[in-house]
């Protein structure tokens, strides 16, 4: 089995850490934090007896991909921005490295954004956060995806860790662009501080650029980049193998399910849902849906299944999206937006070929009336 091969196994299941050599870098990765398949893998390594993130760059394009990283990252550290710190990158054969400084202790923008942080936290975290948006912008840098992941923050200070998605311009990037680069990234957060967020935002750039705009209209542009980020990463994403995704496909079945919470125990669960509904406590048992408190190792979950009233009905449905589907798409459009709901965890359909037949969503058990 080749090196790549290997690196791509370990990624999947990553039991042990594993020791690889790129040219004149000897490395042990210890823990993946990304994954693409057949493309790339960031990861926690160590490297000259020290912790830092190893980003390897395969498959086509590998190079370019690296390449510019690796002078993105340069870029950002001339021109002053609180960027991760490039220690040093390679390439061999199939496969590039950059190598960048580890953070200790710090958590990702996205992971601090769970903790529902009290109000002046937050006012003071995206304050910052918005300064380091418009200091990239000043130098010249667009964020093509300003995601939540690729921001740390350790001692209320921010750093940029990702700079493969970034386009770079001689020139400071006008009002008109940075505002809509601002609002891409303003419209991760939950909608429930859309408000504060707003507060800060203005506060900063009337302080910064000298320029202002009203709440109506910010809303407005949110609106319209909530849309764009659905249609990117909800509509297209959520039935396919992706970072965030496991994917399953035969003939007779089809599931896709969260990859952080799909384990082995829970895909040994899932193989036989009706068993699962059996076995639990019914809460609703009708002719088009019957619904279970489920329970998987002691944990309780709510299972629900579509049924199929009759063959007209069968043939009728059998070509449309199921309607767990549509469950499980909506339900993660709630997640992103940041309304409480009830969480989804995975998607089952029973399949004949191209006919749906019956479907299965499993979500978080909430113990409230």
């Amino acid at each position: 089995m080749s090196q790549l091969s290997n690196i791509e196994a370990w990624a999947k299941q990553s039991a042990e850490p594993l020791a690889v050599s790129i040219k004149d870098v000897d490395l042990v990765l210890l823990q993946p934090l990304r994954h693409l398949s057949g493309k790339r893998l960031t990861c926690k390594a160590t490297w000259q007896g020290q912790t830092v993130i190893a980003k390897l760059f395969y498959g086509p394009g590998y190079n370019n991909y690296a390449l510019k990283e690796k002078l993105n990252l340069e870029a950002l550290s001339k021109a002053g921005v609180n960027a991760a710190k490039l220690l040093h990158a390679t390439e061999q054969g199939d496969m590039a490295l950059v190598l960048i400084a580890f953070i200790d202790k710090a958590v990702s923008l996205a992971d601090w954004i769970k903790t529902a942080p009290e109000a002046a936290e937050f006012k003071t975290i995206m304050s910052a956060m918005t300064r380091l948006i418009l200091a990239c912008h000043e130098a010249g840098f667009i964020l093509k995806d300003p995601h939540l992941d690729n921001f740390l923050l350790h001692d209320d200070q921010l750093t940029l860790i990702d700079a493969g998605d970034i386009t770079f311009n001689k020139t400071a990037v006008s009002a008109g662009d940075s505002v809509q680069n601002m609002a891409l990234f303003y419209a991760q957060l939950p909608i429930t501080w859309d408000e504060l967020a707003y507060q800060a935002l203005n506060e900063v750039t009337a302080e910064v650029n000298g320029w202002s705009m009203t709440e109506n209209q910010w809303i407005n542009l949110l609106i319209n980049k909530r849309r764009w980020r659905q249609k990117k990463f909800i509509d297209k994403k959520v039935f396919r193998n992706c970072t965030p995704y496991i994917c399953q496909q035969t003939a007779s079945r089809f599931l896709v399910a969260k990859r952080s919470f799909y384990t082995e125990e829970i895909e040994q669960a899932l193989k036989k849902p009706d068993q699962l509904i059996e076995a639990g406590q019914l809460l609703k048992d009708g002719r088009t849906a019957t619904v279970a408190r489920v329970e998987i190792q002691g944990k309780p979950y709510v299972l629900k299944r579509y049924n199929i009233k009759n063959p007209t009905y069968a043939l009728l449905r059998g070509l449309m999206q199921s309607r767990a589907a549509v469950s499980w798409k909506n339900g993660l459009v709630l997640e992103m937006l940041g309304i409480p709901t009830a969480l989804s965890y995975a998607l089952i359909e029973e399949r004949w070929g191209l006919i749906r037949r019956r479907s299965y969503v499993l979500t978080e058990y909430l113990d409230a009336p």
